[in-house]
């Protein structure tokens, strides 16, 4: 048995020696490995629209979240700022306009149903002079105001209209029409008026009013 304890021996250093190749002198060999890599096609766009003035990377290259990519020309960039402040102004032009309106039409309301209010009050009390001394009131006065209640009551028009109906006004020519919608939206002629909204109308010969939802109107005829 000791005759071969030294061919062991040498074996395991044979052996030993050759892991410790493997290991060490064999991963410095290139190794292939088989497969293949996905990969994803990105679109980049910018938020804004402009004129790419510089792209600051090439197809292939790598790059870091937040890196630039690429710059649009300031001066399109100048151009829309521009373009966004006139458009600001222009809108604020027109909801002043639409608020004028609204006021004038309110303004016009009062004074309608003020008058009309005088009027009704001064026929009462001709009717209430002509209770007690029947010969105190002429006649002719008591028409008078009558027809001034009439014409009074014609300048305040309020209406109710439901969803899908339509009603037509015929103003006087050269009269101003102002039309106020209490509650609900109707469109008049084609333009949409929503509630409390004020429209002011001229030169219209004929008022096609169609109610867009189920409305309240108030319409009043000044001079």
């Amino acid at each position: 048995m000791s005759r071969y304890r030294p061919i062991i021996v040498v074996a395991l250093i044979i052996a030993a020696a050759v892991a410790a190749w493997l290991v060490i002198g064999g991963s410095r060999r290139e190794r292939t490995l088989s497969g293949y890599i996905e990969g994803d096609n990105l679109f980049l766009s910018s938020p804004i629209a402009g004129t790419v003035n510089s792209i600051a990377v090439v197809e292939g290259s790598r790059v870091a979240a937040g890196q630039q990519l690429f710059t649009i020309d300031p001066a399109t960039l100048s151009a829309q700022g521009q373009q966004a402040q006139a458009n600001t102004e222009a809108a604020r032009t027109q909801i002043a306009s639409a608020e004028a309106t609204a006021r004038q039409a309110g303004a016009e309301l009062t004074s309608a149903q003020a008058e009309a209010d005088r009027a009704r009050s001064d026929l009462n009390r001709l009717l209430s002079v002509k209770r007690d001394n029947a010969a105190a009131v002429a006649g002719k006065d008591l028409d008078a105001a009558r027809a001034a209640l009439r014409d009074a009551d014609a300048r305040v028009l309020a209406t109710t209209l439901k969803a899908g109906e339509t009603a037509e006004y015929e103003p006087e020519s050269s009269r101003h029409v102002y039309l106020v919608p209490a509650a609900g939206a109707v469109e008049i002629n084609g333009v949409r008026v929503n509630a409390r909204d004020g429209a002011a109308i001229r030169d219209e010969a004929r008022l096609k009013i169609t109610a867009l939802e189920d409305s309240e109107l108030v319409l009043v005829d000044a001079a």
